[in-house]
């Protein structure tokens, strides 16, 4: 197996590290490269933020943003409430309507194999 030196450094040159590690050689016509990059594992895909604007989500939208997600290969999302001078919707953080709402979210990624991260509380109230 080959063994392949990487340099990373800031962009201001104020620390660097030399990464050496072994490389498997690909042999010509080897696709696993390719393989790996267009259909990557689970803990390769990205992740992305996934917004629920002051209270505005509904069990119907939530399972199409998801199969969306799943679709296109997102392999987890981190969902918060955002306010910031967004109309309220029927489910505002912390009521019931919330709860099963998040629920319903936590269900769907469980059903398509999506990772998903939960902020506890509400965000970016302060800017007007």
């Amino acid at each position: 197996m080959e063994r392949r030196t990487f340099l990373a450094g800031t962009a201001a040159g104020s620390f660097a590290v030399a990464l050496n590690w072994p490389v498997p050689a690909l042999a010509e016509g080897d696709d696993r490269l390719l393989a790996g990059f267009t259909t990557p594992p689970g803990d390769a895909k990205p992740h992305t933020w996934w917004h629920w604007m002051n209270g505005n989500a509904t069990a119907d939208g939530i399972t199409r943003d998801l199969e969306a997600m799943a679709r296109v290969g997102v392999g987890g999302v981190q969902m918060f409430d955002v306010g910031c001078g967004i109309p309220a919707g029927p489910a505002g953080v912390t009521t019931p309507e919330w709860s099963r709402l998040v629920r319903h979210a936590v269900d769907e990624c469980g059903r398509l194999g999506i990772v998903l991260a939960n902020c506890r509380c509400s965000n970016w109230y302060g800017a007007k």
